[in-house]
Order: C-alpha cells, then structure tokens, then sequence
C-alpha cells in the first residue's frame, strides 16, 4: 500500500508506524517532543521534532 500523504515513507511510499515519543529536554536539553516512525516496508527510521517557532506558536495560541 502506498500512502501519498505525510504519514507516508520518503524512500518508498509504506505507511509510517509511530514507536514512541520522548521529551526533547532528555536528549537535547531544550523542550519540544521528538517522535520516532518506522516504515512499515521498508524499516526505513523517521524521525520529528518540534521546532522552536511550533512551541512559540503553541505558547501564543494558549495566551489568548
């Protein structure tokens, strides 16, 4: 199956399977979340992390 959106593979289209999600102050010492995929064909590794312009979007929205 070949999925055309985001939660698709780069390498070959599969579907991405989530694994986990980790703060990112345990890995990088700043705060966001990182999220880990794997490719469900291909086992190709995915990898998301929040940037710091998300997290200043996020603490705008939660002013209002």
């Amino acid at each position: 199956m070949v999925v055309k959106d985001r939660d698709g593979c780069w390498w070959c289209g599969g579907q991405l399977i989530w694994q986990g999600d980790h703060d990112k102050e345990d890995v990088m010492g700043v705060e966001g979340i990182i999220t880990h995929l794997v490719c469900s064909s291909c086992d190709a590794f995915v990898e998301y992390t929040s940037t710091d312009e998300e997290e200043e979007e996020e603490e705008g929205s939660n002013k209002k």
